[in-house]
């Protein structure tokens, strides 16, 4: 299993205003697109949405890399998820230690 994208919605709040901003990491098949804003929303006015989308798009490298690097965290778990399973099944020829864990 791999990470294919990853979904994020950051809310920007100025007084009473509320700017939401989506975006998607396609990861790790598209490098052409970093990162896709996907939908803009604001119950403030159309100067918010141009300095959150101004925001997000000057700093759409480093944002990518975040993006990036919390699917390469999962795709490790991903990869060891067999290693990090912590069984106690009490077969037959095993003492019943329940009480002890």
């Amino acid at each position: 299993m791999k990470v294919h994208r990853i979904i994020t919605t950051i809310e920007v709040e100025n007084d009473n205003s509320i700017t939401s901003i989506e975006l998607i990491n396609l990861h790790p098949t598209n490098d052409d697109i970093l990162l896709a804003i996907t939908d803009i929303t604001t119950n403030g006015n159309a100067d918010d949405i141009t300095k959150v989308y101004d925001s997000v798009n000057k700093s759409r490298l480093g944002i990518a890399g975040k993006l990036k690097s919390i699917a390469r965290i999962i795709n490790n778990s991903l990869d060891n998820y067999e290693f990090n399973i912590v069984t106690d099944d009490n077969t037959i020829n095993e003492t019943n230690d329940d009480g002890i864990l």
